[in-house]
């Protein structure tokens, strides 16, 4: 199983689906006239027959025209974890329909992804600070150097895109904005998916013995 996120390439012979979001191998019909109805209008318009990738795993065609992508016409971005919140996932979904179109824009709409996902993976930060204190905070409470990297790089990235700082630009190299999606799943991950099932397994011990640990981690903070 590929764990990697493969962005659609028209000559690929397997990437992660736009549609269902699999890896899968993809069947290629290099002189497709025409896939379906929404097909027949977009080769109308450009005059040109198009080709088409079809997923083995859902089935569903992506049709490109040349090596752009017009269906899906939202993004080649990876989907969002499972486990990401709501409230984000509604932003990462939001910069996941712009990305081809503005990297810009889709960049400062994760970056304030990225700042509503700190209130939710700590309750000392308040919507009240600024997205930098939110981190110090999440630093100041172990956060893995890893991670910090990876939330500073979303947010010095997304400031650029919001204040025009010229420090990276996105709207020249396409390729930073599409990591950073991968880069707020990689958060999530390893922020709430691997806690999410460590405390599944641990949940399994029996409650008498989970309050023994309990007592025995209190007696070791004390001698701290």
């Amino acid at each position: 199983m590929n764990n990697e996120y493969i962005a659609p390439e028209r000559n690929s012979n397997a990437f992660n689906c736009p549609h269902c979001g699999a890896y899968a191998h993809m069947h290629h019909y290099s002189t497709v006239a025409f896939i379906s109805d929404a097909t027949r209008a977009y080769a109308k318009d450009l005059g040109t027959k198009i080709s088409a990738t079809l997923c083995s795993c859902c089935n569903k065609a992506t049709v490109w025209h040349g090596d752009e992508m017009i269906i899906p016409a939202n993004s080649t971005a990876p989907m969002p974890n499972e486990d990401m919140p709501e409230n984000v996932k509604e932003l990462y979904y939001e910069a996941r329909e712009i990305v081809n179109k503005s990297p810009r824009g889709a960049t400062a709409l994760l970056r304030l992804a990225l700042d509503k996902l700190c209130d939710e993976v700590n309750i000392e930060c308040s919507s009240k600070n600024k997205i930098d204190e939110k981190i110090k905070i999440l630093v100041k409470n172990g956060l893995s150097e890893q991670l910090q990297q990876a939330f500073d790089f979303v947010r010095v990235t997304g400031n650029d895109a919001v204040h025009e700082l010229g420090i990276i630009n996105v709207q020249d190299n396409p390729d930073i904005a599409a990591a950073l999606f991968s880069l707020l799943n990689f958060i999530v991950e390893k922020m709430i998916t691997e806690k999410k099932k460590i405390d599944g397994l641990y949940n399994l011990i029996p409650a008498e013995k989970r309050e023994k640990i309990k007592k025995r981690n209190k007696s070791v903070a004390s001698i701290k």
